[in-house]
């Protein structure tokens, strides 16, 4: 078995390993960078209070504050993850009641709504 070399690098080292024309999503490296959900293909995250649940078609991770509307439990926060078909007539939601295990699922074709359908309640290992 070899043994591991231990390089240390200046920062003129480091900072010539990565070309100044590199980029990341058209972000140039010359300095940091921010990433945005949108530049990894991940979900958009955001916080919706007086919401009506059948509203929430667009794909994403929400928070469903205080009074919302059609929601599977009166008078709870819940987390919402909406996915969405290709072709957008599909939308499922996935609610999951805050401060508990109970995970709530959907789905909405067109304008015709499923019920909720509680899939866990109350699990606790």
């Amino acid at each position: 078995m070899g043994s591991a070399r231990k390089r240390i690098w200046t920062i003129e080292q480091f900072n010539s390993t990565v070309p100044q024309s590199c980029t990341i999503n058209s972000k140039p490296l010359s300095s940091d960078i921010e990433l945005t959900h949108d530049d990894i293909g991940a979900a958009a995250y955001e916080e919706k209070s007086s919401t009506d649940f059948n509203e929430m078609t667009t794909p994403g991770l929400y928070t469903m504050c205080t009074i919302t509307t059609n929601a599977p439990t009166s008078g709870a926060y819940h987390s919402l993850i909406v996915n969405k078909s290709d072709t957008g007539n599909f939308v499922q939601q996935i609610a999951i009641k805050e401060s508990s295990y109970d995970i709530y699922v959907r789905y909405l074709n067109g304008s015709s709504r499923d019920f909720w359908n509680c899939v866990v309640i109350g699990f606790n290992s």
